[in-house]
């Protein structure tokens, strides 16, 4: 769970008694406009400005797994639900995992969100003219049901947020869209449907979002500001269920929130509500968006499968090593045989866990005219090199169990240094269903090396340098 607070300390002492009931929320009060404030990086705590000038313009969003952003027509108010500084709204909606029935099909069963974008109002002055700016503190719960109390479980992300843009003039109301992007380590995991598989049920499959503005200066409703609510609404009926995400219309402007019920519960400290009517929006302003990088389509995100160990990620590039192109690394030192060659080992083509040919190992400056073999391993894990006999020069590189393979010629000339040997690695896994590692698996790590007759070498043989690569699909 991510908790933050951005210049301030974290607001989690229990709510105050509340200061004053709720007005009519149908159909709610209105901004006459809304501003798209932009970006906050939250690691660096640089901003970056909207795109568009163009107050409501939404640029269509890639991994957007969650977006309930349907707003008026430019020109139409805005409507908000008010909240006092101890009073917070907790909404509802739904994020498909794998099983989830079509149109609305998941490709994930755990998404990892970089980014989300929320809107609220507010009569606080903004930080550029002295004011403190608004304070929103947001918190999302994988499992929710519609219009009830808080979860009593921890949430997934917790953040509160200070000194973000406010009004332009003093109490006037101003009604604000931001954005929060979480990379650089402000990143939070999700499950999909609330437990990570599509169960078919309003009560297992939600996720809920509590909202709050704590430390607001007015005392009375009218001197508050609250959250944007946004959707399907009889004013604007222009967004289709699942716009914008991934999973339907990603190149929709907006959407209307997959799943979100039409109730809101408000609690009061204590005096709670479950409201059915704000003007016919089903719940707030709120975009959710995920890293969307699946290479070895597992339904888990890359960085979750190397964080959990899962995948390996030799190179630290992010990207789990099964789905590189090529990751072959050569690694470990040659002999110097009796006649000054140098056995080293290389690889071409791809390693893979399936295929039946296509990756080539190869030993090259081995001594002509003798006998070798190529053999692997499976776990390295741990393993110093060891020298391969008393006064040699090779060192053994692949840690035991190993498995040889075939018996082969190098060719080339007595003497010379123009042996070679050879062996397609995917066509011998292939053809020995029963070799060591076996089943082999993507992301699978062998380590292999070379080894040939020398006579007048200590123990009469040599080795190669060795060869790590990593088994694709």
């Amino acid at each position: 769970m991510k908790t933050l607070t951005i210049l301030a300390t974290l607001a989690l002492a229990a709510h105050a008694a509340a200061q004053g009931q709720p007005s009519n929320q149908a159909p709610g009060p209105q901004c006459s406009d809304v501003r798209n404030a932009g970006t906050l990086h939250l690691a660096t705590g640089l901003w970056t400005a909207a795109p568009d000038p163009s107050a409501l313009a939404l640029l269509a969003t890639p991994g957007v797994i969650y977006s309930n952003s349907c707003l008026p027509a430019p020109g139409q108010n805005i409507t908000f639900a008010q909240a006092l500084s101890t009073w917070q709204w907790i909404d509802d909606g739904r994020v498909p995992s794998t099983s989830s029935p079509a149109p609305a099909v998941g490709a994930f069963d755990r998404y990892r969100v970089t980014e989300f974008e929320f809107g609220y109002c507010t009569r606080e002055l903004d930080p550029s003219l002295g004011g403190p700016g608004a304070r929103v503190r947001l918190r999302l719960f994988e499992d929710y049901d519609e219009c009830t109390g808080l979860p009593s479980g921890a949430p997934v992300a917790d953040f509160t947020l200070i000194n973000l843009p406010g009004s332009q003039t003093q109490g006037a109301l101003s009604c604000v869209l931001m954005t929060i992007d979480l990379t650089g380590g402000f990143e939070f995991e999700m499950l999909a449907d609330a437990n990570g598989a599509y169960d078919g049920s309003a009560t297992l499959d939600r996720f809920g979002v509590a909202l709050e503005m704590p430390n607001q200066t007015g005392s009375a409703l009218g001197q508050v500001g609250g959250f944007i609510l946004a959707g399907q609404s009889p004013s604007s009926n222009t967004c289709g269920s699942g716009d914008e995400c991934y999973y339907g219309n990603a190149a929709a402007a907006a959407g209307d929130g997959l799943d979100n019920g039409p109730g809101l519960f408000l609690d009061q400290s204590g005096a709670t509500q479950c409201v059915q009517s704000l003007g016919g929006y089903p719940g707030v302003y709120l975009r959710l968006i995920a890293d969307m990088d699946d290479c070895n389509l597992n339904a888990q995100p890359d960085v979750f499968d190397i964080a959990s160990g899962t995948s390996q990620d030799v190179n630290g590039n992010d990207v789990p090593d099964e789905c590189e192109l090529v990751v072959v690394t050569p690694y470990c030192t040659p002999s110097s045989t009796t006649n000054g060659c140098h056995p080293t080992m290389s690889g071409s083509g791809t390693p893979s866990a399936t295929q039946s040919s296509g990756f080539t190992i190869q030993v090259s400056n081995v001594e002509g005219a003798k006998l070798g073999l190529i053999f692997y391993g499976v776990n390295n894990a741990g393993f110093t090199p060891l020298s391969w006999a008393s006064g040699s020069s090779s060192f053994l590189c692949v840690k035991l169990p190993t498995q040889r393979t075939p018996a082969q010629s190098s060719g080339g000339t007595v003497g010379q240094c123009n042996g070679a040997l050879a062996l397609d690695w995917n066509t011998f896994r292939a053809a020995n269903p029963g070799a060591l590692g076996a089943p082999f698996s993507i992301g699978q790590h062998i380590y292999a090396q070379g080894w040939h007759r020398d006579p007048p070498a200590p123990k009469t043989t040599n080795l190669s340098s060795a060869l790590e690569f990593v088994l694709g699909p």
